[in-house]
C-alpha cells in the first residue's frame, strides 16, 4: 500500500512550473541576495503554492496563471469574456486560491514560531494575450511587465523582518 501511494504521489507531484520560473527570472533584475524565491512549494498542511518570495519585507505568495483573454477583477470576484462576447463569472478564481495559500502558509509558519512574519499575496498573469482590469482587488494583480511596480506599492514598501528571521523562514519552508 505504501509503495502504491508513493508511486501515485511521484506521478502527481508537480516537478517544475515554467510559469513560476519565468516570474523568478523577471524578479532577478530587481531583487538582491537578501531575497529567496522558492518555486513549487508543496507542504503537508499547506498544499501546493506556485511560488514564494521571502525577504526583509516578509513573505509574498504568488498565484501564477497563464490565462489568455479578458479578465476583470472586482474585489475578490473574477469575470471573463465568453466566446459570444458577453461577460460571465470565471470558472476559476485566482484571488480565492491565493488567499487560501496565504492562510495555509500563515498557519504553517505560526506552528514553527514564525507567527510575526507578514505574509502577502499577488496574482501574476503570464499570458501575452491577456487584457486585465480591476476594481478594488483584494489581492494585487499584474502581468509580468508590471510585477515590480505592483510589488513596490505594498510588499516592497518597508523592511519588516530581520535577516535572521528571513533565513529561519526560508529554512522552515524548505525543510518544514
Amino acid at each position: 500500500v505504501i509503495g502504491v501511494a508513493s508511486v501515485v504521489r511521484a506521478l502527481t507531484l508537480q516537478k517544475d512550473n515554467p510559469l513560476a520560473y519565468a516570474v523568478g527570472e523577471a524578479l532577478t533584475q530587481f531583487l538582491d541576495n537578501r531575497y529567496t524565491y522558492l518555486r513549487n512549494v508543496s507542504k503537508r498542511g499547506v498544499g501546493y503554492i506556485d511560488a514564494v518570495l521571502v525577504g526583509p519585507p516578509g513573505v509574498l505568495v504568488f498565484r501564477i496563471v497563464d490565462y489568455p483573454g479578458t479578465w476583470i477583477n472586482e474585489r475578490s470576484e473574477w469575470i471573463n469574456r465568453a466566446r459570444n462576447g458577453g461577460l460571465k463569472p470565471a470558472r476559476t478564481n485566482p484571488t480565492r486560491e491565493c488567499v487560501k495559500d496565504v492562510v495555509a502558509l500563515r498557519k504553517f509558519l505560526s506552528k514553527r514560531g514564525l507567527d510575526k512574519v507578514p505574509v502577502y499575496a499577488i496574482v501574476v498573469f503570464t499570458s501575452s494575450h491577456v487584457n486585465l482590469s480591476a476594481s478594488g482587488p483584494v489581492v494585487p494583480i499584474c502581468e509580468i511587465p508590471t510585477l515590480y511596480q505592483i510589488m513596490r506599492r505594498e510588499y516592497l514598501a518597508d523592511e519588516r523582518i530581520a535577516p535572521a528571521t528571513v533565513r529561519s523562514t526560508v529554512d522552515a519552508i524548505i525543510d518544514g
